[in-house]
């Protein structure tokens, strides 16, 4: 779970997260400690008081991450235009 190349983060604000595996949704509270031991999908798996906790994206600000940009799509978007999102999107 932890190694020596885990980032430290302190969260900054009260952060929603989902326990991992059992997938349990739980707060996490401003001021707790913890290490990322994972950044993918623009979304973070923390280890935080010997248990590993998922962080969504949108909430990387409480660990001091930049968020993910939304994605954009126009109203009359063609089908390629989609597939290309799509593909954008499970890029990350």
């Amino acid at each position: 779970m932890y190694s020596r190349s885990s980032e430290p983060v302190q969260f900054e604000r009260d952060c929603d997260a989902v326990m991992v595996p059992q997938g349990d949704s739980v707060t996490l509270p401003a001021g707790s400690y913890g290490y990322i031991t994972q950044a993918l999908g623009g979304s973070y798996t923390v280890f935080v008081e010997g248990n590993l906790f998922r962080i969504a994206g949108k909430d990387g600000d409480a660990i001091g991450k930049e968020p993910p940009p939304g994605l954009e799509l126009p109203a009359n978007a063609s089908d390629e235009e989609v597939e290309a999102l799509v593909w954008q999107q499970l890029r990350t």
